[in-house]
């Protein structure tokens, strides 16, 4: 929370955090009597009861409450993804999973390049290390490096061994099995065309709740309070994606319907 610069924000997510923290510990316990809501840009009294409705960016919310906030959908991200985030950590924060897991396909399967290569060109990294390691595989792509051997000969002369380290040290083999050396290449395709597309959608959500976060803390109003619990909830979303592909694992002796 800390990390978060504008103080207005900031504030939002403590009281909110501050108020989950007293339901979990009193589970009977209702949220602060005579609490304070946005309501045209100033604060006034939050009444309870009424059902949730819609929103959209430019406009008011409009629920039951009449257009005020409940506590069903919380403004903190649940689990705390969003202190998970490369917008919120910064770039120079320890490598995002994502990135790392699609390093290491990369690393694994050079013959990748052959197919995805303009992909990966213009693949968008938060991390600037996980970004760096990027540019170096399409370098040495370009030099002709297409097999395992040559790959990390170039990485060595590059001084990149110890990172490409880390990028493996990150994945799970029992969870994140189609970035391995030995899974099969139809499954390394499939793996790689969700991952890499839903990778994309998180990178331009994250561009997005940084937007909203300043747009909130230079204008308090209910309309940007309701776009940033939206891009935060989509987010959240994009984040747990996973897709049912019918025959994924059949090339790696995995077999049936599997998630990618």
């Amino acid at each position: 929370m800390a990390a978060i610069q504008d103080e207005n924000v900031r504030r939002h997510y403590k009281q909110d955090l501050n108020d989950r923290l007293k339901r979990l510990l009193s589970p009977n316990a209702e949220p602060r009597s005579g609490g304070r809501r946005f309501e045209g840009g100033s604060w006034g009294s939050a009444p309870s009861g009424g059902g949730r409705g819609t929103f959209g960016r430019n406009g008011g919310r409009g629920d039951a409450r009449g257009g005020r906030f409940g506590r069903e959908a919380p403004l903190i991200m649940p689990g705390g993804e969003i202190s998970r985030t490369a917008v919120v950590r910064g770039p120079l924060a320890s490598l995002p999973r994502n990135e790392a897991l699609l390093l290491f396909c990369l690393l694994s399967h050079p013959w990748l390049m052959d197919e995805f290569g303009e992909d990966v060109s213009d693949l968008p990294f938060a991390n600037k290390e996980a970004d760096r390691l990027r540019r170096a595989l399409l370098e040495a792509h370009l030099d002709g490096a297409d097999d395992s051997d040559a790959l990390a000969a170039h990485l060595s002369r590059e001084d990149l061994d110890a990172l490409a380290q880390r990028v493996r040290g990150l994945a799970n083999p029992r969870m994140d099995w189609p970035v391995y050396p030995d899974t099969g290449a139809e499954d390394v395709r499939l793996w790689w065309s969700q991952r890499s597309a839903l990778h994309r959608k998180a990178y331009t959500l994250s561009r997005e709740l940084r937007e909203a976060e300043r747009s909130l803390g230079e204008d308090p109003s209910e309309a940007n309070f309701a776009w940033l619990r939206d891009v935060r909830e989509r987010l959240s979303a994009a984040e747990g994606t996973d897709a049912l592909v019918e025959g994924f694992g059949a090339s790696s002796g995995r077999g049936g319907t599997r998630s990618v």
